[in-house]
């Protein structure tokens, strides 16, 4: 088994002037690769756990160790970890300072010492990301507090980081916007990231996470997978947390049925492909899309496939088919929206990033495991 991206050990910390221990004896390992939440009620320690990641705070006594080495707590090394781990704090006002959005996040890669050519390539590749290129010249004081996420956000990515930190990235965010930064983590993921978020969004971590991590007055109090830890209701309890939707309807509907609970959907496609399989399932086309695509050429390929709905997957062919107006059903989530339409028996087109098709395929592909098989055809 390969070690460990981070691992703590013993870890305690104690603010200046705090009356106890923010962190207690935290024993935590967080693999590469796997989509992490940290879970806990407000004031659990989430934060300040967060914050030794990328070497913020140092601990008052235990170790952490990134990628089998020791934590550096200062000088070149604590710079070279830095460029390597991004952290977007909860609070974009606690993390924005420059007057000007474009400079603010041009901030860290002039600190990696980045030619300006290197810079300007980044800065507008990560506010293309972001969604806030016409914020790019914009006061900080003049844009909402949603935007200033995206600012944050915006400041992480152009660090073209290897590990990417999101505290709470969702809260005070509109349910759109959710989505959409929700689905730039999964392609962040799958094209090599390692993406660890912290949320109070329990059906949100449900269904996102590979592992989790709950804290609880400061002390790690479980590690693994979701179930393991719902499975246990007093000690959900006792986290301040409740159980998601999903799991619940799962488990009162195995106990109904007298099927068993496992194995365990995280999604609403996952619960209905295992209530109610599909004997007649309708075919997603999946659609790779580079470049933008005229109407004409929309409704012909719409007719071809006899699709009911259309979808858009990534965040590259979201943009392309909203500057060419094409009529989508499914602007977020077409993965979910068009399972759920072929169960129904429809057909349905998703115009989706070319370097998202394998993930958009296994995504399809997992709800065979819950008792339907969707066909798909790749144009």
């Amino acid at each position: 088994m390969s070690e460990p991206l981070f691992q703590t050990m013993g870890l305690y910390f104690k603010y200046e002037g705090g009356r106890g221990n923010a962190l207690v004896d935290v024993d935590m390992s967080i693999n590469e690769g796997a989509r992490t939440v940290i879970m806990g009620a407000n004031g659990a320690g989430k934060s300040t756990f967060f914050y030794h990641l990328n070497g913020i705070l140092k601990p008052t006594k235990g170790s952490i160790y990134y990628r089998g080495n020791k934590m550096p707590r200062r000088g070149k090394k604590l710079r070279e970890l830095s460029s390597e781990v991004a952290v977007m704090l909860q609070n974009p006002n606690d993390q924005i300072f420059a007057p000007k959005v474009v400079d603010d996040i041009a901030f860290g890669p002039k600190n990696l010492g980045l030619s300006t050519e290197e810079i300007d390539e980044r800065v507008d590749e990560a506010l293309y990301l972001a969604g806030i290129e016409s914020l790019r010249n914009r006061s900080v004081m003049q844009i909402s507090y949603g935007q200033r996420k995206r600012v944050t956000l915006a400041g992480a990515l152009a660090m073209h980081p290897k590990v990417l930190i999101m505290d709470e990235p969702t809260a005070g965010l509109d349910p759109q916007m959710s989505k959409e930064l929700m689905e730039l983590a999964d392609e962040l993921h799958h094209n090599g990231t390692t993406v660890i978020i912290s949320t109070h969004d329990i059906d949100l971590s449900y269904s996102w996470a590979d592992e989790v991590h709950v804290l609880r007055g400061g002390r790690n109090i479980y590690s693994g997978e979701s179930e393991g830890f719902y499975d246990n209701t007093s000690e959900v309890y006792l986290s301040g947390l409740v159980e998601p939707a999903i799991y619940n309807m799962n488990i009162s509907m195995s106990e109904l049925i007298g099927n068993p609970a496992e194995p365990h959907p995280k999604t609403l496609p996952q619960l209905v492909a295992k209530s109610v399989p599909s004997e007649h399932p309708g075919t997603i086309n999946i659609l790779p899309i580079d470049d933008n695509m005229d109407e004409k050429t929309f409704t012909s390929i719409m007719f071809k496939t006899n699709s009911s709905v259309a979808g858009v997957y990534g965040t590259n062919a979201r943009k392309l088919v909203q500057a060419s107006k094409l009529p989508i059903d499914y602007f977020f989530e077409a993965d979910e929206g068009c399972i759920l339409e072929s169960m129904h028996g429809n057909n349905s087109l998703i115009c989706c990033d070319k370097v998202l098709v394998n993930l958009l395929i296994s995504r399809i592909e997992t709800i065979s495991k819950f008792g339907t098989d969707i066909p798909y055809s790749l144009l």
